[in-house]
């Protein structure tokens, strides 16, 4: 019994099974309730931050909605937030599955806005954020490194960066690569197309599962666009033509296979992919 004021109030047991709200539960419905307000997704990071600072911490699976979900509402701004307070919000960028949703989130910014000059242009600089905290020890940085692939030299994640530079010179830059960013993305995207073909030649988009497919069609359908796209942009400057011919015509093999597999899944499961929208969207 404790006294507040001049009542007597009697305390309860908590029942840790139910009475206390799941955290990741509570941050799922947080965001549920976001919507499109760029005043609510300011709270994110604060959210996250008041997460970590309680002991939680998520898996990738986890990240990778958190990520998506703000994508999904075109607030990459408030992912490089999360992403540069990493030490505070736990949203590290230590699994490539996560980066790539990251850099997708770019990508939907200047999609979602019709690809008008400010917001791809802003789009651009929050990819490039994305890419230069890969850099810092709290993500990809350090030494010592986690086990699996260095989205630093992924081909599909180098693709959103060229597929953005690309689109702001062919859209807004009347065709022209005035700070020679395209070419320099696609210098970067050709060093690593070697990986890319390899990615575009596995057995991973011959299964029957419409989500594998899927996935495949988003990883390589912002880099087939942004080569097609920088190849009008650079013409006869385009780094190692013959090199980036071979990969598209690879490329567009992957993705025909993988929009097949798609399309013969039950319609009202081929209505929510992603990946199926990004190739309608870029046909």
């Amino acid at each position: 019994m404790i006294e507040i004021g001049s009542e007597t109030v009697q305390l309860q047991p908590l029942d840790i099974t139910k009475d206390i709200p799941s955290s990741w539960g509570s941050v799922v419905q947080a965001m549920s309730l976001m919507g499109t307000s760029r005043a609510d997704w300011a709270n994110l990071p604060s959210l996250l931050e008041g997460m970590k600072t309680a002991g939680r911490r998520w898996q990738v699976w986890q990240l990778e909605k958190v990520v998506r979900e703000a994508g999904k509402a075109g607030m990459s701004a408030v992912v490089v937030e999360c992403v540069r307070a990493a030490g505070r919000t736990g949203l590290v960028l230590r699994d490539v599955r996560v980066v790539r949703e990251a850099m997708w989130a770019c990508r939907t910014r200047a999609v979602l806005s019709g690809w008008d000059r400010g917001e791809t242009a802003r789009a651009l600089r929050n990819a490039e954020q994305i890419a230069e905290a890969l850099e810092g020890e709290a993500h990809w940085g350090a030494s010592k490194r986690p086990d699996g692939v260095d989205p630093r030299r992924q081909a599909d994640v180098l693709g959103v960066l060229g597929e953005l530079a690309a689109q702001r010179a062919v859209r807004h830059q009347d065709g022209n690569d005035v700070d020679g960013k395209v070419e320099m993305y696609v210098k970067r995207l050709v060093s690593n197309l070697e990986g890319a073909g390899a990615q575009a030649d596995s057995d991973s988009t011959k299964t029957p599962w419409a989500a594998t497919a899927d996935y495949e069609l988003l990883r390589w359908v912002p880099a087939r666009n942004g080569l097609k796209a920088a190849r009008d942009v650079l013409g006869e400057g385009m780094p190692q033509q013959s090199l980036v011919n071979e990969a598209l015509q690879k490329l567009e093999t992957t993705l025909k296979d993988a929009s097949d597999i798609v399309m013969g899944a039950r319609d009202d499961t081929r209505e929510k992919r992603r990946g199926l929208k990004w190739l309608n969207e870029s046909e």
